[in-house]
């Protein structure tokens, strides 16, 4: 009797025990924080939080709409890597079945790749606007009318000169040729005479986008003005350009001849 007195107690407190090893059931992820509200494409940040999965692939992460590579995971903290080609949004965390996180503050990606030849382009943000900071330098293949000025490469890094036909589709992938109501629109954003314009809009002024004075057709004007292609065709023969000159002061939405060559800014 007593055996079976001692069983019975030893079989209750093993159940009890058991209960108390007993998994808490999953919840839903949430983010806390991120280590940086802004970063470059391939860059590494950190989202801290809880309730993450401990294997990287089973949390599913997008800055915006782009998904992202998780490189590392926690409970409670994600080390994850800018997408190239995210631009801002807030980021968010989804993992398993339950509803995602969303962060609180957006994200801005600072730069984009391009895949075509690695080519990083800084970006910059202007109203609703997203630029590349810097003009295109793509090299087309099978095209010899993409060149720098004065076909001197070391000066390639401030843009190629485009004819109106090559530029239509040289920006890459998610990227366009702005129109002429998109530079429209970036002039009024910037004031209302040339004069503060060109301070907001010239290298090192407020709006960041860093216009730069690389001339024109490629063979003359440099440090004095530059044009920069729109989408908008006049006719069969004329384009739309931004020409932009430092003495006196002005920017003109002018046609251009679509085999004249001027640089490129991509946009969204």
């Amino acid at each position: 009797m007593k055996l079976i007195k001692l069983s019975i107690v030893a079989l209750s407190l093993s159940v009890l025990v058991g209960c108390g090893k007993r998994k808490e059931d999953p919840k839903p992820p949430v983010i806390t924080g991120l280590s940086t509200t802004s970063g470059n494409a391939n860059a590494s940040i950190t989202i801290t939080g809880a309730n993450f999965s401990t294997t990287p692939a089973s949390n599913t992460v997008k800055f915006g709409d782009t998904p992202a590579t998780v490189t590392g995971a926690t409970a409670t903290s994600l080390t994850v890597t800018v997408p190239n080609g995210s631009t801002k949004g807030k980021v968010s965390v989804k993992v398993g079945s339950f509803t995602e996180a969303v962060s609180t503050d957006e994200f801005r990606t600072s730069s984009f790749i391009d895949s075509r030849d690695s080519k990083e382009y800084p970006l910059v943000y202007i109203g609703d606007q997203i630029w590349f900071k810097k003009n295109l330098n793509y090299d087309v293949p099978n095209v010899t009318t993409d060149i720098c000025y004065q076909s001197n490469a070391s000066l390639c890094d401030e843009g190629r000169f485009y004819d109106f036909e090559t530029a239509t589709t040289v920006c890459p992938q998610g990227w366009r040729l702005p129109a002429e109501t998109d530079f429209n629109t970036l002039l009024t954003s910037q004031g209302s005479t040339p004069a503060e314009q060109y301070a907001k809009l010239k290298v090192g002024g407020s709006s960041g986008f860093d216009i730069v004075l690389t001339g024109v057709g490629a063979v003359s004007g440099r440090g004095v003005r530059t044009g920069l292609w729109t989408s908008t065709a006049s006719s069969e023969t004329l384009a739309r350009a931004l020409f932009a000159d430092e003495s006196p002061f002005s920017f003109n939405l002018i046609p251009g001849n679509k085999l004249s060559t001027v640089c490129v800014r991509c946009m969204k």
